[in-house]
């Protein structure tokens, strides 16, 4: 049989030689079969890097050429999904997450969605079910709030550093105004060291707004670890 189905396909490719110079295979994992293309724009990138040859200009083509040309084939993906693969590798939970999720620019969108994957790819890997709406929706809402917060932290973490350094330089400390310029984590040591000790309010503010990014992360983390543990329990208390 499979001699057969090979032979019909050498055909198909050789009967439509006029039609097309090049035909490509590539091994879909989903399905399991072997696909056959005439465009490598009909490949999907994540198939690129395996994609072979099977017919050119009228005969059967070198293998090494299919790879090289294959590798070389121009790529669409961002800076930011060039990372994303990088960091996480195409096979693991989190890769699967990110091929899945939703094509979206809002983070708050993307994001929430990716971690849902891959929680859910954890979780079947351990054999326990997939999320529950409720629990995804829970999820979601986690981390909207963290992104939102986290945003807002950021921002006032910046205008203490700014702050920071036109008091520096304003009163008359132009060196420890330039280091902060330079390092910014210096200004947690000016602060602490040589900030107007008059300006307790002041003071304070400047603390709060400077350890803002490490409190929405500490809470962020302490709701995240409350509702896996949530998770775990309505599984059997064990993964």
């Amino acid at each position: 049989m499979k001699v057969v189905l090979a032979v019909a396909i050498l055909a198909l490719l050789t009967s439509a030689g006029a039609a097309a110079d090049t035909f490509y295979r590539y091994h879909d994992k989903a399905t399991g079969r072997d696909v056959f293309v005439n465009s490598l724009e009909q490949v999907p990138r994540a198939y690129r890097g395996q994609t072979k040859i099977v017919f050119e200009s009228g005969g059967l083509a070198n293998q090494d050429d299919a790879k090289q040309e294959a590798t070389s084939a121009p790529s669409n993906e961002g800076v930011a999904e060039k990372l994303i693969k990088e960091l996480a590798p195409a096979e693991s939970p989190v890769g699967i997450a990110v091929r899945q999720a939703p094509a979206s620019n809002n983070p708050l969108v993307r994001g929430p969605a990716i971690a849902a994957a891959a929680v859910d790819a954890k979780l079947v890997k351990a054999g326990a079910r997939p999320l529950a709406p409720e629990e995804r929706a829970r999820l979601s809402g986690i981390l909207r709030t963290a992104i939102w917060a986290g945003m807002v932290a950021g921002l006032c973490a910046f205008v203490v550093w700014v702050t920071l350094i036109v008091f520096a330089f304003r009163d008359r400390h132009p060196v420890w105004g330039s280091l902060m310029l330079l390092l910014s984590p210096l200004t947690v040591v000016y602060l602490a060291l040589h900030f107007d000790t008059d300006r307790r309010s002041l003071k304070l503010a400047c603390w709060l707004g400077l350890v803002s990014p490490a409190l929405v992360a500490l809470a962020t983390a302490w709701r995240f670890y409350a509702w896996f543990q949530a998770v775990v329990q309505a599984r059997g208390g064990h993964l």
